[in-house]
This record gives structure tokens, sequence and C-alpha cells, in this order.
């Protein structure tokens, strides 16, 4: 007896909300793919980070499903822009369209785990909005754990891949609970104005070199000690800058580094976390670059084996 190979992978379960018209009931994690990189040019980054999202969906595909529980996913925005010109109007109508979309994913959608797929790391500032809009932050805190080699707080004068966490704090109210830990941040690649302090935000900064051997049970627990909070009571959000890793690992990222985190050391923290019991837990992916990566996909393999390894 031969065996359909599709019904025991996850493309079995994988389902397009965008071409559904009945919500699931339950699904073991949901989507939101953000396949644009206008804000990684803005940043004078390479583009190429607006196929992550399809690249990271077709291998996620081809990995054999554990149990029938659906992964829904759903398109948060579009990528056809104008290479021509610094378009504020038309980068703040993508986060609008995003905020718009992800803020109805979150109040509809019963799911334990959201994920959202960059593009650019300014996807996760409407990303941040949505959550904000959903949850009462004075009362459910919100814990950031960023893991990137630059602090993506700069202070431009137009918004871009490299402003979002300050873009967010400025739009904080002072009874909102947010904390931000950044780790395996590399002090040459920020400077002075980025690595000034957040209005809103409790930032810690965890630069490469000084914690390179920091555990990620130490870690976790950082991120909770910044506000003394029950984790129970916690909303957290996990954001990984792909550049974060080193080069031997992910050269397809948007700015590539000379050195920075393993992958083993990421599962680890991958089990860690799943091991800690959040209010509602999310996570974010960005700058992962196809058009820079090698024959195989690595990069896109193992975003797609981390999306696995999280959602079940």
């Amino acid at each position: 007896m031969y065996l359909d190979r599709d019904q025991e992978s996850l493309n079995s379960i994988l389902l397009n909300l965008d071409e559904m018209n009945q919500l699931p009931s339950q699904v073991a994690a949901h989507l939101f793919l953000s396949p644009n990189d206008y804000g990684v040019v803005r940043n004078y980054g390479r583009p190429g980070a607006r196929f992550a999202p399809q690249s990271v969906l077709q291998q996620l595909k081809i990995l054999n499903k554990i149990d029938s529980n659906p992964i829904t996913y759903q398109s948060a925005c579009d990528f056809n822009y104008n290479f021509l010109k610094n378009n504020d109007e038309y980068f703040n109508s993508i986060q609008n369209e995003e905020f718009l979309i992800m803020k109805e994913g979150l109040k509809k959608i019963n799911s334990s785990h959201f994920i959202q797929i960059g593009g650019g790391h300014d996807h996760i500032y409407p990303f941040l909005k949505a959550i904000q809009s959903t949850f009462d932050l004075s009362k459910t805190p919100l814990i950031i754990l960023n893991l990137d080699a630059h602090l993506d707080t700069r202070q431009d004068s137009s918004f871009h891949s490299g402003t979002p966490f300050r873009q967010f704090d400025h739009e904080l109210q002072s009874n909102e609970s947010v904390s931000l830990v950044q780790f395996g941040i590399h002090l040459a690649n920020n400077s002075i104005s980025t690595r000034k302090e957040l209005t809103n935000i409790h930032q810690e900064i965890l630069y490469f070199n000084e914690n390179r051997n920091l555990s990620p049970e130490k870690l976790i627990s950082l991120a909770f000690e910044t506000r003394k909070e029950s984790s129970n009571n916690c909303l957290f959000l996990l954001s990984v800058d792909c550049d974060a890793f080193g080069p031997e690992y992910f050269s397809g990222v948007s700015a590539v580094n000379g050195n920075g985190l393993d992958t083993d050391y990421f599962f680890q923290l991958i089990q860690v976390i799943k091991a800690t019991k959040f209010h509602k837990r999310f996570t974010g992916f960005y700058e992962y670059n196809p058009l820079m990566d090698d024959l195989s996909s690595k990069g896109a393999r193992f975003l797609a084996q981390s999306i696995f390894t999280l959602g079940f």
C-alpha cells in the first residue's frame, strides 16, 4: 500500500485564510505574511526580503505534520512599491494596512501563537500596534525579546526598517507597560543617537561580545527581571532579525554582519520559551533575503524549521 506523501506533510494542513469563507475553530499557529521590503530600501539595505514569506512557506509545506491541527496564514500587505522616490505616503499606507489586517486577525482567529514573516524589520511596528490595540498593556505587560545586530531605534526623519522600536515608543501611553530586551547587538553597528534611551519603553541592551556566553535560561530570566512581572501575566514577543546570526548561518539577509549568534543557541532558546507560560505568545522573523541565500535555501529551511518547532 502506498501513501500520499502530501497527506502526511504540513501542506495538507496549511490553510490560506484569503481563500476561505469560514475560520477554523482552532489553529496550531497563525502566520501573517508581510512580503514587502520598501522599508529596507528606505534604509539603504539590499532589496529582496519581500520574497522571504513565500520562500519560507514553500519550505514549511514539505515538513511532516505531527497532528491534524491546521496552521493558517494570510497576506498582511502587498509588495508593489515605487523605487524611484522616498514615498512617505505609500510607506505609511503599508503600515496602516498591515495594522488593520493583523488587528482583525488577533481578535478573530483562535490561536495560541501568532507569527509574522517579513519583509524588513519595519513590519514589526504594525504588529506591535495590533497587539497594543487588542490587549490592555496597562494591565497585561508586553515583553519584547529582540535578537538583532542593530537596535532599530534610529532617529531619522523618515521611518524605515531601522526605526520601528522608537516609532512605537513615541506612540505609547505612559501607563502602558512595555519592556524591550535587545540581545546580540553589535556596538559598532549602532550610532550614539541610536543608542539614546527610549521614552516610554524600558530597554535593556545586551551587546554580543559581552554576552555571547549568556545561557538561554538566563536570557529569558533577564527579560522578566526588567519589570519584575510573572510570565503568566505577560504578553511575550520574540522578534528575530536574521542578521543577528553569524554569516556562516545567514548570508542571505538585508545587512550581513561579521559574526553573530549561532543556530543551535536559537533552538535551545525556543525550547526555553515553549516551557515558559505566557498570557499570549507572538513571534516575528525579519530581514531574510532569499535573493542573497545560497542554492540550498538554508535560510528559508532554518526559518521553516523554527516555525515548526515553535508551533508544535
